[in-house]
């Protein structure tokens, strides 16, 4: 990350909604949407749309 970015991220998580977004977004990762990918595998359902993976 640049200096420019650096900035940008403190201040953006200086903002309390900001930083509670990130922090929901984070746990929903590693809760709700963890059972859902695991149920989409063991049903075998597969991304059907373009998709670019680095």
């Amino acid at each position: 990350m640049g200096q420019e970015d650096q900035e940008e991220w403190r201040s953006a998580t200086r903002n309390p909604d900001v930083a509670w977004a990130t922090l929901e977004d984070q746990r929903t990762g590693l809760t709700i949407g963890r059972r859902h990918e695991e149920d989409d595998r063991a049903a075998g359902t597969l991304i059907r749309c373009p998709a670019l993976i680095l």
